[in-house]
């Protein structure tokens, strides 16, 4: 008797976040987390223009 063959089906997600501010950050730390292929867009730098102390 042969073993019965399983496949296994995996889910990707791909996320684009606009936004590289806290929110943006904080999202995509999240979806990455979750396993998810994250692209950040932003037009200035990761971090934004908030100072945040």
């Amino acid at each position: 008797m042969q073993p019965r063959r399983t496949e296994e089906w995996r889910a990707v997600a791909r996320v684009v976040i606009i936004g590289g501010g806290p929110g943006g950050y904080e999202a995509a730390s999240a979806a990455a987390q979750l396993g998810a292929e994250v692209t950040v867009v932003d037009s200035g730098g990761i971090g934004g223009s908030a100072v945040l102390t």
